[in-house]
């Protein structure tokens, strides 16, 4: 039975709230997105579309779909309802935006699986209310779902973003559940999974975006890169605010990677440290030992052995690198290029401060 839905709840609804404030007046295209994703969830099955409905219901801003529109906004403008957007008209990018989200929402399916939540924003998961295996068949389905409306449409280029994002995203889930509690874990490894689970479905909408809006292959490459280093920003603070942010304002309890055993980019470079807190941290995790205590000591290391101040500068450089992405485009591509996108990455900096 599906349960009220509170759809800006969350940290994560709230970061994206921030991330796409201002820019172009989106509503209309986004209208159309809902439209698509609920004619999806109408299925002749009846447990199908309940938990289909519930799924599309438990969202946050749509950020990635939403990314698919500004890119093309870059290189074709959107124009009206019913007009051509580069190379795809408008209808097209909403079936792209919408193939976005689709896997963006069974990927979410999977992870809380794999995670063991039992909320997501603050309401039941999918495998709380329905079990653990209609979890895994709804996100299969979502991508099924997804890729078919790709291959009607005949959005190939998009197909094939899509679907390698799919594989990193997996291969990097895989990646990080054999370094759960391994204290040895390399800040490479680190970023190898945050490109893939993050980065890589940010890279593609904004790839996707770029390419049906009408711009070049070099181009396309550039909104690919920007995307890729939005994405990992973007995850590695909220990682970082896992341990350094105000529970009241996320709207969660910190430290909830470091309880499943999941060592992110701050805690790697604490548990290098050679003083006595990194070595009880790294007994604590080998024996996989948590609790408020464990916490206090994470945080505590995160400012004595700076860090937090280390992962800030590696967020700074994510930063530049997708601004740079921006500067690289053709002179006539940078004024709306600015506008439009440099505001995500300035957001995500002032997020990670």
């Amino acid at each position: 039975m599906p349960y009220p839905v509170d759809r800006e709840h969350g940290p994560q609804a709230g970061a994206a709230a921030q991330l796409m404030s201002g820019g172009p007046d989106l509503s209309e295209h986004m209208d159309r997105v809902e439209t698509r994703l609920a004619d999806i969830a109408r299925s002749d099955g009846q447990a199908t579309a309940a938990i289909v409905s519930y799924t599309g219901s438990t969202r946050g801003k749509r950020l990635r779909a939403r990314l698919v529109f500004l890119c093309a906004e870059v290189f074709g403008r959107l124009g009206d309802s019913g007009n051509r957007a580069g190379r795809a008209g408008t209808g097209s990018l909403v079936d792209l935006a919408a193939a976005v989200e689709l896997v963006h929402l069974a990927s979410l399916l999977h992870d809380d699986l794999v995670d063991g939540s039992d909320t997501r924003r603050g309401i039941p998961t999918v495998a709380r209310v329905w079990g653990a295996p209609a979890a895994v068949l709804a996100g299969d389905y979502l991508f099924a779902a997804a890729f078919r409306m790709l291959v009607e449409g005949g959005q190939y280029h998009a197909l094939g973003s899509l679907s390698g994002a799919l594989r990193a995203m997996s291969e990097a889930e895989i990646e990080q559940l054999g370094a759960l509690w391994d204290v040895t874990v390399s800040e490479e490894t680190y970023w190898r999974c945050v490109r893939g689970k993050t980065g890589s479905l940010f890279a593609a909408a904004c790839e996707a975006g770029a390419a049906a809006g009408g711009a070049s292959p070099g181009e396309i490459e550039l909104a690919k890169e920007f995307g890729m280093a939005l994405g990992c920003a973007f995850q590695a603070v909220d990682d970082l605010l896992d341990l350094t942010g105000d529970p009241d304002r996320m709207g969660k309890p910190v430290g909830q990677d470091l309880a499943r055993g999941l060592l992110t980019l701050p805690v790697i470079r604490a548990l290098a440290d050679s003083r006595e807190g990194a070595s009880l941290l790294r007994s604590a995790l080998t024996a996989q030992r948590t609790g408020p205590d464990v916490a206090a000591l994470a945080k505590g290391l995160l400012d004595s052995t700076g860090a937090a101040g280390y992962a800030r500068s590696q967020i700074a450089a994510l930063v530049r690198r997708a601004d740079s992405c921006l500067e690289s485009l053709p002179p006539h591509r940078q004024p709306l290029a600015t506008g439009l996108l440099r505001p995500l990455t300035e957001v995500v900096a002032t997020r990670a401060r």
